[in-house]
């Protein structure tokens, strides 16, 4: 059960798998800007559709992956 204020949503394993391993390549840069989870990146995708807000959906999508150290 969700905590309250949240809700699930589910999705297929391919759509999962997809976002995960582009989100686990852009771990710290998400984290620098404050998005430390798969969940709040999914959230903030959704809220910038939602908003009709492309440029930062653009910013995310095009991200790139972290450089290995």
């Amino acid at each position: 059960m969700p905590k309250p204020g949240f809700t699930t949503l589910t999705i297929g394993d391919i759509v999962y798998d997809k976002w995960h391993d582009f989100h686990q390549a852009r771990k710290r840069n998400f984290s620098v800007m404050g998005i430390g989870s798969l969940s709040g990146l999914i959230s903030l995708i959704l809220d910038c559709v939602s908003k009709q807000d492309g440029k930062k959906l653009t910013e995310i999508i095009h991200m790139e992956a972290d450089k290995i150290e």
